[in-house]
């Protein structure tokens, strides 16, 4: 599972953003570590939807923040999730992690597609939440903008 999951950071244009194909690839280790580490089914089913997550969190973490740790206005962590619109899953002590770690701010990336996959019905549809707070994406614009990370990381 890591392996993919590299190629697929290595994928990105890094020199042009600064970062090492090591940091890359330590991204991906840290994706894959959350999503290993996540309740529910391992059959194969399970891990393919984990896997589509996974994916798509490690798309959603380069686009957002370069897969650091961030803060720009409202929006927190390697995937640059709303503190305010997902305050039910911060506490003031996982707000102070997600700010400083990559992995942490993954973990609160996979725990708001988690919910918005079961609230919307399908992955595609989260990821047209989280990017515009509702489940059909608002506007052509921002849909296409899920498309295109859904075809990044491979399909949703």
């Amino acid at each position: 599972m890591w392996l993919p999951l590299c190629t697929l950071a290595l994928s990105m244009p890094l020199a042009s953003m600064g970062i090492s194909p090591t940091e890359a690839c330590d991204a991906a280790m840290d994706i894959r570590t959350v999503a290993l580490e996540r309740d529910g089914s391992y059959d194969e089913v399970g891990y393919a939807v984990r896997m589509k997550k996974a994916r798509l969190l490690l798309i959603t973490g380069w686009i957002e923040s370069r897969w650091r740790p961030a803060v720009s206005g409202p929006y927190i962590g390697t995937t640059q999730v709303d503190r305010y619109v997902w305050a039910h899953l911060l506490t003031p002590e996982r707000e102070k992690l997600v700010i400083s770690s990559r992995i942490e701010g993954f973990r609160l990336g996979m725990d708001v597609l988690d919910e918005l996959t079961v609230s919307c019905g399908s992955l595609r549809k989260a990821v047209y939440a989280y990017l515009s707070g509702k489940c059909d994406g608002r506007t052509d614009a921002i849909r296409a903008k899920g498309d295109l990370r859904c075809s990044l990381a491979g399909g949703c």
